[in-house]
């Protein structure tokens, strides 16, 4: 698979705007307490064995985003509340280190349709565990940090889009995930919020 590596980069201005407009919650800062009628919850986990690496840095772009909106946990799972009308996991992008000083973000899209929105708002979808299996050039990773590199920047940082071959599989384990959502989400059951399966598909890009 032809790469293609390009330079992709947001001031602060930009990502201040982007969390400004309070559409994505990451999974440590959602607070039940907080809901508004307006706001769902969503649950599941995303597993990606990257290269080998079962535990990378990664991070997931959702629908139209252009900067990423949830950071995978070392267990993968994820809370997200959101008020959207259409919740989309549309790329993902994980980190490949090479050395302390150089590396490269890989990007892949997601073949995977939106996730059904809850009726009411006591209702938290289970979207299902997307196992993710990543293989890629190690190489590309010094490649394209030495073709993006800022020679005012302390590190190289490249950006490669369509890094290699994923392969994709949605699999089901509620009673992991009410187990871990009751003890992670302190008050949830007390509370009478709800899990539900809505399981994401695939589909071909």
């Amino acid at each position: 698979m032809r790469k293609i590596y390009f330079w992709f980069f947001l001031s602060s201005f930009f990502y201040s705007l982007f969390w400004a407009v309070g559409c994505a919650t990451l999974s440590d800062e959602v607070s039940i307490e907080k809901i508004n009628s307006k706001q769902r919850l969503y649950v599941g986990r995303v597993l990606v064995n990257f290269n080998g690496e079962t535990n990378p840095k990664c991070e997931i772009y959702l629908s139209y985003d252009i900067a990423p909106s949830i950071k995978l946990s070392s267990d993968g799972f994820v809370v997200y509340k959101t008020d959207r009308q259409e919740l989309k996991f549309k790329e993902l992008t994980c980190y490949h280190k090479v050395t302390s000083y150089i590396g490269a973000w890989h990007h892949q899209k997601l073949a995977l349709r939106a996730i059904k929105r809850p009726q009411d708002s006591s209702e938290v979808n289970y979207f299902g565990d997307i196992h993710i299996d990543w293989v890629f050039d190690p190489k590309t990773s010094k490649i394209a940090a030495d073709k993006d590199y800022d020679t005012r920047a302390p590190y190289k940082t490249g950006q490669i889009k369509d890094s290699g071959d994923i392969k994709i599989w949605v699999g089901k384990d509620m009673a992991y995930i009410e187990n871990a959502f009751y003890s992670k989400v302190s008050g949830a059951r007390e509370k009478g919020f709800r899990l539900q399966s809505a399981l994401t598909e695939l589909f071909e890009l």
